[in-house]
């Protein structure tokens, strides 16, 4: 039986993969392997943990040493079998999700990966094989977010997007009234419009590095959003196109209104 300071540790540790965090899951998974080295919870962690960092050869040995404590447990040879597909040892991956199979004749994920590896539906035992729904292992669901430390920053991390949509519209209000020829300045005889040079007028050059600044944040704000969203990057054509002349507040403002609600319905997800 597994010691409650393992039992504590492979909590967190579950809680981080939850969260997205696979390397604060496996630095937990470890910790509890060496608290308790006889349970196999904490190997299949590392394992999962491991595949999410890229890291599949290392996963293989968690996720075999996770079948080596608990022989009697479906989940690890599939596991290992999924592990062993992904680098394309599709053999000994067979063999594994076979295992599975044969310990629990009704582990949906493992007759699938059967089926998927040779092409041929495993019979049912005592039945006819029947359609079967794929199932997703716990730990391998698709985290929420791409980059981790948005985890718990949504409501903050959208504050900061309507900050900078803020400042990129003060940009285009001084463009607009202010360039090219400006409230600033003095009138010229005649009643003609006032003269400004942008070189030598105050506001026009804190203008020019204010839209520097809110093109650059924009920019930034929305490459991470784009990323952590899986998003399409031809979102940065019209930013691109519009923050050269000041406006970066139109592609700024159509994506984040409108743009994240219809990819986050599916509507134009990549």
């Amino acid at each position: 039986m597994a010691s409650e300071a393992a039992i504590k540790i492979i909590k967190e540790a579950t809680d981080a993969l939850q969260r997205g965090d696979a390397a604060k899951a496996l630095e937990l998974a470890e910790q509890a392997v060496v608290v308790d080295e006889s349970i196999a919870q904490p190997h299949q962690i590392r394992g999962i943990a491991l595949t999410r960092l890229g890291k599949m050869e290392e996963a293989t040995m968690a996720f075999r040493r996770a079948t080596e404590v608990a022989p009697y447990e479906p989940k690890h040879f599939y596991n290992l079998a999924v592990n062993l597909r992904d680098r394309s040892l599709n053999d000994e991956a067979e063999s594994m999700a076979r295992e599975a199979l044969r310990i629990s004749p009704s582990h949906a994920g493992a007759r699938n990966l059967v089926r998927e590896l040779t092409g041929v539906e495993p019979p049912i035992e005592g039945g006819d094989a029947q359609p079967i729904t794929p199932t997703i292992r716990s730990g391998y669901e698709e985290p929420k977010h791409l980059l981790p430390f948005l985890n718990e920053m949504e409501k903050a991390w959208d504050g900061i997007g309507l900050g900078f949509l803020a400042l990129s519209l003060v940009v285009a209000f001084l463009f607009v009234f202010h360039f090219p020829i400006g409230l600033s300045g003095k009138t010229m005889p005649g009643g003609k419009m006032p003269e400004v040079n942008p070189r030598t007028d105050s506001l026009s050059i804190f203008t020019w590095y204010l839209d520097v600044f809110s093109l650059v944040c924009t920019f930034m704000w929305m490459l991470i959003d784009v990323i952590d969203r899986r998003r399409r990057f031809t979102w940065f054509v019209p930013l691109t196109v519009c923050g050269t002349f000041g406006f970066n507040v139109v592609p700024l403002a159509i994506y984040y209104f409108i743009g994240r609600k219809l990819e986050s319905d599916g509507v134009s997800k990549s």
